[in-house]
């Protein structure tokens, strides 16, 4: 996947997550620790691409 591709995915990931989730229940709900770890795996494919410590594609963030 290219960078690009990561990002999208990522930010798709993320609006189900949000569409998801319910501010007054706190149990994380499978589907969206299925959304998380999709993320994390992204993440850790991704060909990192850093602006301000930040990557550009995913959100990694390194330490200066």
């Amino acid at each position: 996947m290219t960078g690009e591709e990561i990002r999208d995915k990522i930010n798709f990931n993320n609006q189900k997550i949000q569409s998801l989730m319910d501010p007054s229940v706190f149990i994380l709900q499978p589907e969206v620790q299925k959304y998380m770890e999709d993320n994390e795996y992204l993440k850790s494919i991704c060909p990192h691409k850093y602006e301000n410590n930040t990557c550009i594609y995913c959100g990694h963030i390194i330490n200066p």
